[in-house]
């Protein structure tokens, strides 16, 4: 039996930018109230941690056993080793879309440890984004719409993706998600998060940053809607940038992806790459098995 990461455990001082905390404690003064379990109208809770990495997991510094960032319709887990989000829930809904300019400012977050988040340091004077992992639109809905928009801009949200990933392929698989959303009018959850592992590449970006890190191999995406016959179903995603954190340079693709069977991935065999269990939902059939990540390798 998993433990819940909601129900568990905080930070020190890695980034010594002061600007981007002054305006996180301003965030945190008017937060707002993170994932909902019951949006679906089915219950569905954060994904379960294996007990084996709870240790992992890092706690807000208000309640050490609490560790579920809450901003605007979404939430963050963090991993307080490796600095970077043990994964994040968004709850999307297409119905009440409601887009808003693109204006935030990145910073820390001061409910954890700042020793357990990467600032400024780790993405500046290489190829590596700010990778939203719950992107920018897609908390973006109801009334709330540009706070939750101006919350993505949280360092917690952030991930080292290269930007031939995060610009293209990534990009594609998260304009899919929410144009379904969309389209149909209907509610959506998401759950995203690095692929961790003991092997992946050290990172210090060439000395700027004063703890070394390591870049994820990989990413993934679980997507959940309710099916008014079948309940809570689930589609599962994996893309890679092993290529590009070894130092390579991937074949440039100028199209657009429209088809993502290739991505998926069983929701069975992400559980055992990520040591997250996602509780109740089905997955639905897929069409091929993803082999993105073939070395199941014990990591965090």
């Amino acid at each position: 039996m998993f433990i819940q990461a909601s129900n568990h455990f905080t930070h020190s001082s890695l980034n010594p930018q002061n600007r981007p905390e002054v305006r996180a404690e301003k965030r945190n003064n008017d937060v707002g109230k993170g994932y909902d379990e019951d949006f679906l109208d089915i219950r569905l809770d954060l994904p379960e941690v294996d007990p084996a990495y709870q240790n992992q997991i890092a706690p807000l510094k208000s309640d050490p056993t609490k560790s579920e960032l809450e901003y605007t319709h979404f939430s963050v887990v963090m991993n307080k080793m490796r600095r970077t989000p043990m994964f994040t829930a968004v709850n999307i809904d297409g119905a009440q879309y409601n887009p808003k300019k693109r204006d935030g400012d990145w910073d820390l977050d001061p409910r954890i440890d700042s020793g357990h988040q990467m600032g400024g340091q780790a993405y500046s004077s290489n190829p590596y984004d700010r990778g939203h992992l719950i992107r920018r639109r897609d908390p973006m809905w109801g009334p709330n719409a540009d706070r939750a928009s101006k919350d993505t801009f949280a360092y917690t949200n952030a991930a080292l993706q290269h930007s031939s990933l995060n610009q293209h392929d990534w990009l594609d698989l998260e304009n899919h998600i929410l144009s379904v959303a969309r389209r149909t009018e209907s509610k959506v959850t998401v759950f995203t998060g690095p692929v961790l592992k003991s092997t992946d590449p050290s990172f210090d970006n060439n000395g700027r940053m004063s703890r070394p890190t390591q870049i994820p191999t990989a990413f993934w995406k679980v997507m959940v809607w309710n099916d008014p016959k079948e309940g809570l179903k689930s589609e599962s995603f994996l893309m890679s940038q092993e290529e590009q954190a070894n130092g390579g340079v991937p074949e440039r693709r100028e199209e657009r992806l429209k088809e993502f069977s290739d991505f998926r991935i069983p929701l069975d065999t992400l559980e055992e790459l990520t040591h997250l269990e996602f509780g109740n939902i089905i997955d639905s059939p897929t069409t091929q098995v993803v082999e993105i990540m073939p070395d199941l390798v014990p990591h965090w």
